[in-house]
């Protein structure tokens, strides 16, 4: 099997547009329930679907072409250098100067969707579709495993034993297109949450989110397709809390026991 039908990049763009329908929908969401890589694409590709629909129209000025054919006769007329021009020459630059208007709206920086990877992990995690590298351990062995493992910055895992949810594992997990550290708790009933933290900025999404500062320390609550995560800095690195199925409440508790390690 190719790489192509591995991942099937295609089939991802037509799923994300609700071409997809019936088995070939359903055999795609079966391989998005075991491929992090695919859903991360996804993910992406769904992000730059959002940033182009929100793209603003730019109007052009309806005397636009007649101004700028207005400006290259003033031009002409100093250097006296008509004769070397087409007659097609003012047409074609206001065409080109229209395009412009209408292109340069479109070229704005991309980036990778934080919210779509995260939320993707912890639901790859809860779902069993993204397994743990490292098992159960005490959190100092855990942050040396990660280090082992060229981590680039110091990780905090933190014992939220006093919370009733025990450290069950971690692996490492690329975020915002560098290496993280993720690690994941079992709480009572077996709820899972999931820590992730990475180099980069916290995200500012256009989701339901609520921003809420604690001893010092800045929260920022995202809803994403009804999944709960938590943000917040620690340092020059970004830490965030979600599971599948905890009361927002619950995560931020924990989130800021995390964050102040009370």
């Amino acid at each position: 099997m190719s790489s192509e039908r591995e991942h099937p990049r295609e089939e991802l763009q037509g799923l994300l547009d609700g071409r997809l329908v019936g088995e070939a929908r359903e055999a795609i969401e079966r391989h998005l329930a075991t491929c992090g890589q695919c859903r991360g694409e996804l993910a992406g590709l769904r992000w730059a679907k959002e940033q182009v629909a929100r793209l603003a129209t730019v109007p052009v000025p309806a005397d636009l072409a007649e101004r700028v054919c207005v400006s290259l006769d003033a031009e002409d007329a100093r250097v006296g250098r008509r004769s070397r021009l087409p007659p097609w020459t003012p047409v074609a630059a206001a065409a080109m100067l229209v395009l412009a208007l209408l292109v340069i709206p479109l070229w704005r920086p991309t980036g990778p969707d934080v919210v779509g990877e995260v939320r993707a992990d912890v639901v790859g995690v809860v779902e069993g579709a993204l397994a743990l590298e490292a098992g159960p351990m005490p959190p100092p062995e855990l942050e040396a495993w990660f280090a082992q493992r060229g981590i680039p910055f110091a990780t905090r895992v933190f014992d939220l034993g006093g919370m009733a949810f025990e450290l069950v594992g971690g692996r490492v997990e690329r975020t915002a297109g560098g290496p993280g550290a993720l690690f994941v708790y079992r709480g009572p009933e077996g709820r899972l949450v999931v820590c992730q933290m990475f180099r980069g900025e916290v995200p500012r999404p256009d989701d339901a989110a609520v921003h809420y500062r604690d001893d010092g320390v800045e929260f920022l609550t995202v809803l994403r397709d009804g999944i709960v995560l938590v943000f917040w800095r620690e340092g020059d690195v970004t830490c965030v809390m979600g599971s599948t199925d905890l009361p927002a409440e619950e995560i931020r508790a924990l989130a800021y026991a995390k964050a102040v390690k009370i």
